[in-house]
């Protein structure tokens, strides 16, 4: 019964994403939410570099490696 409840859960978040990726406004949203980011890191003190690479560190895929 676990696994059905998993594969139901899976099938829904795949539609969702289906969905998600289907809508321009979606990645406009993103977009928006990225710039905001930045801005407000820049906006309390860090330079634009410093809000560039934790802007860019939120947004890229961990390799798992410890740094």
């Amino acid at each position: 019964m676990a696994d059905k409840a998993l594969i139901d859960w899976i099938d829904g978040t795949i539609a969702v994403l289906n969905t998600l990726c289907s809508r321009d406004d979606f990645y406009d949203a993103v977009a928006a939410s990225t710039k905001r980011q930045f801005d407000a890191l820049v906006k309390v003190g860090f330079t634009e570099d410093q809000a560039i690479r934790i802007v860019a560190g939120m947004s890229s895929k961990s390799d798992g490696r410890a740094k």
